[in-house]
């Protein structure tokens, strides 16, 4: 990893008047990347602008609309099967970057017979590994030959009108959209890594990619007070339509391989290839809103809204989703306020309420689909027929997820509002969670997906903070934090546990399980290493294991099940990658024209799963800490196991899961603000110039890169197989206001 530049500029212009208002901003983003340079270059930029006009003392139209294009570059990552990062950790420290010299003999015999040697600019052979095999092969090499760039432009923003015919009552229509347009362009050059990683043929494909929403929301609000009464009444609807369309085309035998001859036109028509889909989503919702309060002492609020999905069956596609929260302003009654004087706020507070989601289905995935594939019958002739069936089950009772929402707290500011603290009890469960179903077997085909779990989220959210302003310097100390119980409470009665995702080659990591939490790792539980030959002969004697033929230095297996027996039947859970503690810390100083900010997050609790480590893959290399700490005799370590690079034994359990706790500095800001009659002088109002360290300083114990390792795939949280890290910045800025 190198330091890389960044940069970023913004300039906002704003005015109005009585009867109008405007801004126009816009910025410029550019930053090369930590891992690959301009190879994982991103550029961005954006445009803003928001209107408000009142064309008549009823009327008021406007619009906020925003535009933004950007240029990215990627390296390949977050897996176990030849990504960059991945590589970069795999390969091995003795294959140079480069030959610079002669080549060494497992080199050249690649070359002489024939094959596609990378070269870098100088005309240097990039190095090969004669050790490490499979897909693992120089990084260096590989973003050499990473020719892929993707440009978006996305446009997103709104128009409304806001009528008020009587006093008290507002009419307000909004038509808002979200499109966005991409293409995606690559080409892969030949070369040859090793006889399980090459290329024989060189190709170009294009991705073009079109998303366009639309929504169209008409509400009505009507506010008044009665005495000490006050009433605020809501009723609208919105619909939105979600569309995207793709095409995609793939060519191969490049006429050269440079990034001018990088299309289909300058390949053979032969091989072209082309595919392309187009789809809509609707969702249609009605709502109406309820808020009163009495003399600002006792509070409701009551929400009913009734949400329609296009992408469930007929008779499933309407959910009715209420809320209703509750609150009592304390420190607003004349009891209390004789009471306690030093309590200037205390407001108790609870609400409920029940959300729909369907983002975890797609587009007639409810359906029963009928394939083709390999369905060919014999005539009497000879000849074959194609046949057709049915590829699963329909499930026509598949209807929303939704979660239940309980939240107690309260609210409190003391002391001239010097301290405020916010109390939260939080229980969250997400009902009938859409996931893959499992049916019988006696029902001959697959169930692709069931409201098959519940999953029940609850904990205390904290959140406590003193500032001082009384003096020339002036501070402000604060700090969060949030525990979680993570746990499933419900699953399809069919299955016991549902796979997850993957690891290497026939290893399955996670599950989803009644008890445990969501998408735990799941694996051998060891109990220590074995010391000496005495140690195991006593083992075994003693357990009757058999399936298991350890040498000193060779990890302890638990026999979970109890069958003397060690195998897959065994794996159980060892790890969660849920935080069971999340917080926050933040530091505010001011003292004449100097300022300073701190900013702190940190979690605790979690497990990593260091999967970029394979059984399959014997001799690639490993992190340095596997051969300091490792087990080199009886008494040496009993934490640790010997030299071994290819049991499942390790890797397979819960050898691999680390703390992945950390807490990590977001931000150390310095700043200074230039004195007011010197910028007078300039017709400027405001000028700061200020420095800051961005996620400069991580404190973790996780060996790894980066402790916030983990896919953004749900059922590969806190799996690392090799992501890429969250870079360091130092940066200098200046704000500019006139």
């Amino acid at each position: 990893m190198y330091d890389r530049p960044l940069q970023r500029y913004a300039l906002n212009l704003s005015g109005g008047t009585e009867k109008s208002a405007y801004l126009i901003g816009g910025t410029i983003f550019s930053q090369d990347g930590v891992v690959g340079g301009s190879k994982a270059k991103f550029d961005r930029y954006t445009l803003r602008i928001n209107t408000d006009y009142k064309i008549k003392p009823w009327l008021n139209v406007g619009n906020r609309f925003s535009f933004s294009h950007f240029k990215r570059r990627g390296v390949t990552e977050d897996s176990e099967f030849g990504a960059v990062i991945n590589n970069a950790i795999l390969m091995d420290p003795i294959t140079p970057v480069i030959y610079t010299g002669t080549l060494p003999a497992h080199a050249q015999s690649a070359l002489n017979a024939g094959n596609p040697l990378s070269r870098d600019e100088n005309g240097n052979y990039y190095g090969i590994s004669d050790f490490v095999k499979g897909e693992i092969s120089n990084p260096i090499a590989q973003m050499h030959n990473t020719h892929q760039e993707t440009r978006q432009s996305k446009v997103v923003g709104n128009v409304y009108g806001e009528l008020e015919p009587i006093k008290g009552l507002k009419l307000t229509t909004r038509f808002g959209i979200d499109a966005a347009f991409q293409r995606n362009h690559s080409w892969s050059p030949t070369f040859w890594y090793s006889s399980e990683r090459l290329n024989t043929v060189s190709s170009v494909t294009d991705n073009n990619e079109n998303w366009f929403n639309w929504q169209w929301e008409n509400f009505a609000n009507y506010s008044r007070k009665f005495g000490k009464h006050n009433l605020s009444l809501l009723a609208g609807m919105s619909a939105i339509k979600m569309g995207y369309n793709r095409l995609n085309g793939s060519s191969s035998g490049m006429f050269a391989e440079e990034d001018k001859f990088a299309y289909s036109d300058f390949t053979p028509d032969d091989v072209d290839r082309i595919a392309g889909q187009q789809n809509y989503k609707q969702l249609l919702s009605y709502y109406g809103r309820v808020i009163y309060d009495y003399d600002d002492k006792y509070l409701l609020n009551v929400t009913v809204r009734r949400d329609g999905g296009s992408v469930l069956p007929p008779s499933n596609q309407w959910g009715l989703f209420p809320s209703v929260s509750a609150g009592w302003v304390v420190s607003n009654e004349s009891f209390f306020k004789e009471s306690v004087p030093v309590i200037d706020y205390l407001k108790i507070r609870a609400s409920w309420g029940i959300n729909g989601s369907l983002s975890n289905i797609g587009i007639g995935q409810w359906a029963s689909v009928i394939t083709a594939q390999g369905l060919r019958y014999p005539d009497a002739s000879g000849a074959f027929l194609v046949g057709a069936e049915a590829a699963n089950i329909a499930n026509p009772a598949l209807k929303w997820e939704e979660s239940n929402h309980i939240d107690i707290g309260f609210d409190l500011m003391m002391f001239n509002n010097k301290v405020n603290l916010s109390v939260d009890y939080y229980n969250k469960t997400t009902k009938d969670l859409i996931s893959p179903g499992t049916a019988p077997g006696f029902a001959g085909f697959a169930l692709p997906f069931v409201n098959s779990g519940d999953v029940r989220n609850k904990g205390i959210e904290i959140d406590l903070g003193y500032r001082n302003d009384d003096n020339e310097f002036k501070w402000e100390i604060g700090g969060n934090l949030a525990t979680l119980n993570n746990e499933v409470t419900y699953l399809n009665p069919f299955v016991q546990r549902l796979p997850g995702t993957g690891l290497g080659t026939g290893y399955t990591a996670t599950f989803f399980e009644v008890g445990y939490p969501i998408w735990y790792f799941r694996g051998y539980k060891t109990s220590g290493i074995f010391q000496d030959q005495a140690e195991i002969d006593k083992y075994k004697a003693t357990t009757g294991i058999t399936g298991y033929n350890p040498k000193p230095g060779d990890p302890i297996v638990v026999d979970v099940n109890g069958d003397k027996s060690i195998s897959n039947a065994d794996h159980t859970f060892i790890g969660s990658p849920h935080p069971n503690l999340l917080y926050g810390g933040r530091v505010n100083l001011s003292y004449k024209g100097f300022d300073f900010l701190m900013f702190l997050q940190g979690q605790a609790g979690n497990d990593i799963f260091m999967g970029f480590n394979r059984v399959d893959r014997p001799t690639a290399n490993k992190p340095a800490f596997f051969y300091n700490n490792r087990w080199t005799g009886a008494g040496s370590t009993n934490t640790w196991f010997a030299a071994n690079t290819n049991s499942e034994f390790v890797y397979n359990s819960d050898k691999m899961i680390f703390n992945g706790s950390y807490a990590r500095i977001r931000q150390l800001q310095l700043g200074y603000s230039l004195p007011k009659p010197l910028l007078t002088r300039a017709n400027i109002t405001r000028a700061r110039l200020y420095v800051s360290l961005d996620d400069f300083f991580t404190f973790t114990d996780y060996p790894g890169m980066d402790p916030e390792a983990g896919s953004n795939n749900a059922n590969s949280l806190g799996i690392d197989r090799g992501v890429y890290p969250i870079p360091r910045k130092l940066m200098f800025g200046l704000n500019v206001s006139f």
